[in-house]
């Protein structure tokens, strides 16, 4: 087994849909465990999580792994709560596209001043996005928004 450790912030669950045939989360983490030694953080919200950071249970952890969903326990990555991550942390991955999340609270210096990476998964969202955009080019070519409106004004149209 490697002595990387990894610091899972969020579920796996929605990062496998992908597949053609997705392995269950509990086959991901399986495979994870396999290879890495995954510490799961006990807290339930943001500040147990930086009392938990603090007490070195994550000294070990190289990488972290968080989604949007994750917000609640890690907070936004400000310089308290970046100040409070494990001295071994080398690898932020975010699920989810862009870095406004974290330009706002002026993280990426911070990050970088650590020599932690923050990558994202862009691609995720993609054909999602691709299928909103098409059918708002539909509903609008269609005239949809007149025939909800009509709707909505007498049901019995």
């Amino acid at each position: 087994m490697s002595n990387a450790t990894r610091l899972p912030l969020s579920n796996l669950t929605h990062s496998i849909q992908a597949y053609t045939h997705p392995p269950s989360p509990r086959d991901v983490w399986s495979a994870l465990s396999s290879a890495y030694t995954v510490i799961t953080p006990t807290a339930t919200d943001h500040t147990s999580f930086l009392t938990e950071c603090r007490s070195g249970a994550f000294s070990t952890c190289t990488a972290a792994y968080r989604t949007f969903g994750s917000l609640s326990l890690t907070g936004p990555l400000d310089a308290t709560s970046i100040a409070a991550l494990p001295q071994s942390l080398r690898l932020i991955a975010h699920h989810g596209a862009g870095y406004d999340h974290f330009t706002s609270h002026g993280a990426l210096p911070l990050l970088s001043a650590r020599g932690i990476l923050l990558t994202n998964v862009p691609d995720t969202t993609a054909d999602a996005t691709a299928d909103t955009a098409l059918f708002l080019m539909l509903g609008a070519l269609r005239n949809f928004n007149v025939a909800m409106s009509n709707l909505r004004q007498d049901p019995a149209k």
